[in-house]
Formats: C-alpha cells, structure tokens, sequence
C-alpha cells in the first residue's frame, strides 16, 4: 500500500469486516422470506443488486489492503469492480423495473439510489488511478452509501415484505 492510501487501513478493515457480517445476515433475511421474494414483482433482481454491493464493497477493501498497491493500480482496480458493479445492478434495476407490476415509482427509485451510490467509487477510481490520493475519500463515500442502501435493502426483505 502506498503511503497515500497507508492511512486508510483502518478504515478498510472495519470495512471488510462490516460488510462480512453483513452479507450473513442479508442471507439470513432473504432465507427467512424466501418463497416472498421468488414470487416476483423483481424482488429476486434487487436482492442481486443488494448483493453485489455487498461483495463489491468487501472486494474493494481487501484489495486495497493489499500491500505495494500504487495509485494507478488502486485506482484501476476501484474502477473495474465499481464499473462491473455498476453494470450488473443497473442491468438488475432495470429487468425488476420491467418485472415490477404497480411498482414502477419503488423500483425507480431504487435505481436511483443504486446510481447515486456507485458514482463516488467511479469519481474515486478515476482520482486514485490519477494519482490523486484524495480519490479514497470519494471512494469511502460510496462504499458507505452502498452499504446503506444493502442495509435498506435489507429490512425491506426482513420486514417491509411482510406487510
């Protein structure tokens, strides 16, 4: 790790370990609904979306704490899981739009939120790979608004389902 990116191990490393436990217990919350979600209306699609942000958040923290990293190659890979990431749940968002029977205004919105959450960790990769250390700020941004939403998405799947 460069010593640009040396101060944020701490904060990598809350994020690892965060987004672990987090990922336990979207599957617990998915597994406790499940046959509501597999009934339809995109829930399937949003769970993916949920998911991914996950992953990709854990994925962009344990390979930023990877040691010798430089900037370019920080930022290269921040830009190849936010730009895959940000693909597959805008490609999910909008199959769960289309899915989505009288709720077009709900699933619009998530994909809203989705974009507005994937876009730091772009502007992040982009600054990183420039050699621009402050690229990490843009990309904690993000990364918290990824889990954000996941969490959202979370008790939609625990309790809003339900209702």
């Amino acid at each position: 790790m460069t010593l640009g990116l040396s101060a944020w191990t701490d904060f990598l490393a809350a994020v690892a370990g965060a987004t672990a436990a987090l990922l336990g217990l979207f599957f617990v919350s998915l597994s406790l609904n499940l046959e509501k979600v597999l009934a339809g209306n995109g829930l399937t699609e949003r769970a993916e979306q949920a998911l991914i942000q996950l992953l990709a958040a854990l994925m962009v923290a344990l390979f930023l704490l990877m040691p010798g990293l430089s900037l370019f190659v920080a930022g290269n890979g921040v830009l190849v899981i936010a730009a895959v990431t940000g693909v597959m749940g805008t490609l999910l968002a909008a199959r769960s739009l289309r899915r989505a029977k009288g709720y077009a205004r709900v699933y619009t919105a998530n994909l809203v939120l989705f974009e507005l959450a994937i876009l730091p960790w772009l502007v992040g990769g982009v600054l990183l790979m420039a050699g621009n250390a402050d690229g990490a700020y843009w990309l904690a941004a993000g990364i918290c608004l990824s889990i954000a939403k996941a969490a959202f998405d979370s008790w939609v799947f625990l309790v809003e389902i339900n209702r």
